[in-house]
């Protein structure tokens, strides 16, 4: 009876180390899993901010061809647009500007329907500059990506500048070799 005695203890002293050591495991598991997790939101945080830090690198805006703000004054801007609008009320105003990375625009003044997208707005631009379709264009409107399925109505209304334009900016990059 003592060796059962003594077994019994030897099996719920290995019982209750296992559990020990199950509980240890499922702590460590935790933390590693936090840890983990951690990680991966560090990871993804560093990335987004080093891809807002290379939307900046694209605004090379000392750079660009026309800068129409520089050669019309605020007021004469702001009766042109007030103009424009009373003129073409279904119609935007919109102030395109290139960087030097691409080909002259032939204009830089537009007047695009409100029910448009900003896709069917990038093609007419790429046409108009007739570049190469290896090169890569991006738009922004106040420093910001333009992305290609919104109305143009809902851009201006949102980014208009005070003078009543909407000012996009278009660079680009080579990107399929």
């Amino acid at each position: 009876m003592e060796m059962e005695e003594k077994e019994g203890t030897s099996v719920t002293k290995k019982k209750k180390k296992n559990e020990s050591a199950r509980k240890i495991n499922t702590h460590n598991n935790i933390r590693i899993y936090h840890m983990s997790v951690e990680y991966i939101k560090n990871t993804f945080n560093n990335s987004i901010n080093n891809s807002i830090k290379k939307v900046g690198d694209f605004l090379d805006k000392d750079e660009i061809k026309f800068n129409f703000k520089k050669k019309i004054s605020f007021e004469e801007r702001c009766k042109q647009s007030k103009a424009i609008i009373e003129k073409y009320p279904n119609r935007l105003p919109v102030i395109c500007n290139v960087s030097n990375k691409l080909p002259d625009l032939d204009r830089h003044k537009y007047l695009i329907p409100t029910d448009i997208k900003s896709s069917t707005f990038f093609y007419i631009i790429r046409k108009r500059l007739n570049i190469n379709e290896k090169k890569s264009m991006y738009f922004f409107v106040n420093s910001k990506a333009l992305i290609g399925n919104v109305f143009m109505d809902e851009v201006y209304r949102k980014y208009k500048d005070a003078d009543g334009f909407l000012y996009i900016y278009v660079c680009a990059e080579n990107t399929f070799g």
